[in-house]
């Protein structure tokens, strides 16, 4: 079959759109296509709920692609005596290693201890053992102390002057905005509409009707306006869960607080750990952490009052963020200084007004703001499960249904069992070198981007030998991905699969050039126009001019 023909039978599979929706009728409309949104659609319609998800941008396009890309039960929070929340974080930890674990893996964190730390290693070493009796000691390893000399020999950049020693500890790291997307793969899976780029813009309730929820939406991209009608809604818009009540005429007092986190990549600082340090000037936990070739440092932690469709990092954020790790690691100040890329994102935290940011609950709250309509507040990313799982619940309930859950031990979209998966990936990476030709690199890559749903990228290879080629020569991101992002995967535009399907937001140079490649199998391929392309690229380019202004001045 010639590869246009391939794309174009594709495009036939690639999910109903938003005009073809109007009128229609749903027991459940979710609005947010985060990963708690994701999660809740999945969650539903495997209990058998007819489910339709609205996202006004891209699937995790909002804070669900800017998360500190961990999945950790979130030692910090037992300083705060949240011993409930830090529980059920381990547990979902260890879930999700189960049901993701391509996406998901595990991750060693050091801890050093100077001598003017605020926290002592006998303070570390009573909450790490904590840590590992809410984990049940199902991590990957129990917590150790180590001197001096051992973290040193661990990692060399770590500033010696004033170090006592420290804490080895594990926790988890995960590509955020592919197991956002891969929730919403699986929920379409089994039988949800899940629609990005469909913008809800107002919610009107008609009493005593079967589907009293009249959801007005617009097409982002085609600007059609549709309305479709529910039994039951739930805004799980995060950041923007108060925008949201305010089209459903609920303008009362403000659900979420916003604080804003940055992050900025370097070049690779450590050996193979992450590091959790305290920051100096206000004693905030922040990490250093590896990323492919590269570092990322993050995150503050500021309530936000601008425009939530336009967050960057300022001077301050940057400032902050390079002073501290440079108080912990030696001789590698020129590379903290070389700032690749920035990203910053919205925390949508329960709202309270007083205290510092930092010191907010994590927990998550799930109001029924009215009859039949649920918000969803705070939370994290690791919890995202359980907060599906029990926004469910009380939907069903709602409902006059009794479906349990079924998401605790359903695989995700592309995944192995986790008992299986080494296994499988040393396998097929031999399979992959030898017959395809691919290098190791690209391999692994491919397996642990899209698990078992590899071999669809692999066909597109088969049909044009071109596909196989490198996007950046310093990445190992294939031609075929373009194609496989938009025809399988939901993708509408290059920035989509640039930041999104794929993780070319740790270095914008790479990322600019590899956004003229995407264009180049845009155009060769699906016949794109020079003014869509053009208007790609500028939408590209926008966005790393905002998130390097600080840098570059």
């Amino acid at each position: 079959m010639p590869l246009r023909d391939y794309a174009d039978s594709l495009r036939m599979k690639n999910g109903i759109e938003l005009h073809a929706l109007d009128h229609q009728t749903f027991d459940l409309i979710v609005i947010g296509g985060g990963i708690n949104g994701a999660g809740i659609a999945r969650d539903a319609v495997m209990r058998g709920l007819k489910t339709l998800l609205l996202e006004k941008g891209d699937f995790a396009s909002g804070t669900s692609s800017h998360s500190s890309r961990l999945v950790h039960g979130g030692v910090r929070y037992l300083e705060q005596l949240d011993f409930k929340l830090v529980f059920e974080a381990c547990q979902e930890r260890h879930r999700l290693r189960a049901l993701a674990p391509h996406l998901v893996w595990p991750l060693p964190f050091l801890i050093p201890v100077y001598q003017k730390d605020r926290r002592q290693r006998w303070q570390y070493k009573i909450g790490l053992t904590l840590y590992d009796l809410l984990a049940l000691f199902r991590n990957v390893e129990n917590h150790q102390s180590l001197s001096k000399a051992q973290l040193l020999e661990r990692e060399p950049n770590l500033n010696p002057e004033g170090l006592k020693g420290g804490m080895l500890y594990w926790d988890a790291q995960m590509n955020d905005a592919r197991l956002c997307l891969e929730n919403i793969l699986s929920a379409e899976q089994h039988g949800a509409i899940c629609l990005n780029y469909a913008q809800v813009v107002s919610i009107d309730h008609i009493k005593h009707q079967e589907y009293p929820f009249v959801v007005a939406a617009q097409d982002q991209q085609e600007s059609i306006g549709v309305q479709v009608r529910s039994k039951c809604v739930v805004n799980a818009a995060g950041p923007w869960v108060d925008d949201i009540l305010k089209v459903s005429h609920h303008q009362g007092e403000r659900r979420v607080r916003r604080t804003k986190g940055v992050h900025i990549f370097v070049p690779r600082l450590t050996q193979k750990h992450a590091l959790l340090l305290s920051a100096q000037m206000d004693g905030r936990v922040f990490f250093v952490m590896p990323w492919e070739k590269m570092t990322y440092i993050g995150t503050t932690d500021t309530d936000y009052h601008g425009d939530l469709d336009v967050v960057a990092a300022d001077d301050a954020d940057i400032d902050y963020l390079q002073s501290e790790a440079l108080h912990v690691l030696k001789g590698v100040e020129k590379q903290i200084r070389t700032v690749t890329a920035t990203y910053s994102g919205l925390r949508s935290l329960v709202n309270v007004l007083d205290g510092k940011p930092s010191s907010v609950t994590r927990e998550h709250q799930i109001p029924e703001i009215e009859t039949g309509f649920f918000a969803v507040v705070g939370g994290k990313y690791t919890t995202y499960r359980l907060v599906a799982e029990q926004t469910v619940n009380k939907v069903v309930k709602y409902l006059g249904l009794s479906e349990k859950t079924k998401t605790k031990d359903a695989l995700l979209y592309g995944s192995v069992h986790l008992a299986d998966h080494a296994i499988w990936r040393t396998h097929e990476k031999e399979r992959l070198v030898r017959e395809h030709g691919l290098a190791e690199v690209e391999a692994l890559h491919v397996l642990d981007t899209y698990g078992i749903q590899y071999e669809k990228v692999i066909g597109l290879i088969r049909l044009d030998t071109s596909l196989g080629e490198r996007l950046h020569p310093d990445k190992p991101n294939l031609k075929a991905e373009v194609l496989y992002a938009l025809e399988n995967e939901k993708a509408k535009t290059i920035s989509d699969i640039l930041w999104r399907r794929m993780t070319f937001n740790s270095n914008f140079d790479q990322a600019l050039i590899a956004a003229n490649s995407i264009a180049q199998v845009l155009d060769r391929h699906l016949s794109w126009s020079k003014e869509k392309i053009d208007s790609n690229l500028k939408e590209v380019h926008e966005f790393v001019q905002l998130n390097m202004a600080c840098i570059s001045g």
